[in-house]
């Protein structure tokens, strides 16, 4: 793309030679990789691009025949021969691939992480050890982690291209006001943590309205109150599996039909499945820990064959369905802690 000349041209100096050289490589890349690389950072370095009219040496690389992909591809290699010149005669005799150079280029050129010699060494070694799609696995978590200053996990799913179009369009939104873009990983986070400003129990105020006492009445009516309060200690998942989401209050101290209240000292969030178990007396409450969520102890009993469980049982809990059920399908993985 054309431009105009602005006062940056004073710092730009002419690099005939580089763009001979890089001009020559064009449809010879392979053996004359490292020079076509050498030549784009040339190029970039003393801005000569803008001597010839163009906005950057990619434009100008596309200009003169090289492929989109390839010409950033060779610019982001030449950037990293420029800084770290020792791995010039490593790729030249074959001892690191070009790939591994590109991917390495992340961490050697990102400046968030201010690497140490030490540190940068060892980024060297990987980019002649590891594997390129490893090693840019490596250098995409560093990098992050770098920017976001905490521990990153990696997520793969799909999404449709409109999600991806409007994905885009926030990133851009995003990172106005910043001194460069801002990457996927922070773009998602925010978008999470948005979120859940909006929407999530445990983040919204309390609910200042609500009726008077609840134990020894008929009606089975819950203050928005107490649900808001059970639902920010659960965070939304069942308070005796942990694995499920939480679709019911569970009484747990006095049943309803005995006069229990529904205060959040006396409900839990549970799945049907627990809920179930509960009733059945399966599970039976024990106290609430220092963090104030409830602990359970475990009572196999009423679980083995099909006989009557305990008179308070209600109907909608029969043993039957217990008996149905392993134990290990109902507590998930064992992580979650009862007595």
């Amino acid at each position: 793309m054309k431009v105009y000349a602005d006062k940056r041209s004073r710092e730009v100096k002419p690099a005939p030679e580089a763009e001979s050289v890089a001009q020559e490589a064009v449809g010879t890349i392979g053996g004359g990789e490292l020079r076509a690389a050498k030549a784009l950072a040339t190029i970039e370095r003393r801005r000569a691009y803008i001597k010839s009219g163009y906005a950057s040496t990619q434009a100008w690389a596309e200009a003169h025949g090289y492929g989109d992909q390839q010409a950033r591809r060779l610019l982001v290699l030449g950037r990293v021969l420029a800084a770290a010149p020792e791995l010039e005669n490593k790729m030249r005799w074959g001892g690191v691939p070009a790939d591994s150079i590109v991917a390495v280029s992340k961490v050697l050129l990102e400046p968030a992480l201010e690497l140490t010699a030490a540190e940068r060494r060892t980024w060297l070694k990987k980019a002649c050890t590891l594997p390129p799609r490893q090693l840019r696995e490596e250098a995409n978590r560093a990098v992050e982690e770098a920017r976001q200053g905490e521990a990153t996990y990696p997520m793969r799913f799909h999404i449709t291209r409109t999600t991806k179009d409007g994905f885009v369009r926030t990133r851009l939104l995003m990172s106005k006001g910043q001194p460069r873009v801002i990457s996927e990983g922070q773009t998602f986070g925010r978008l999470v943590q948005d979120w859940l400003d909006s929407h999530d129990p445990q983040r919204k105020p309390l609910p200042k309205r609500r009726s008077g006492p609840t134990r020894g009445t008929h009606s089975r009516y819950r203050p928005k109150q107490v649900d808001a309060l059970v639902e920010r200690r659960s965070g939304g998942a069942c308070e005796i599996c942990g694995v499920r989401r939480a679709v019911e209050k569970i009484h747990i101290r006095e049943p309803h039909a005995k006069g229990g209240s529904r205060e959040a000292d006396n409900l839990a969030d549970g799945c049907r499945e627990c809920h179930l178990m509960v009733d059945a007396g399966v599970f039976r409450f024990a106290h609430f820990d220092e963090q104030g969520h409830p602990k359970w102890t475990f009572h196999p009993g009423p679980m083995q064959g099909c006989t009557g469980p305990p008179s308070e049982v209600r109907e909608r809990a029969p043993p039957r369905y217990a008996a149905r059920r392993p134990v290990g399908m109902l507590v998930g993985s064992g992580s979650v802690p009862f007595g």
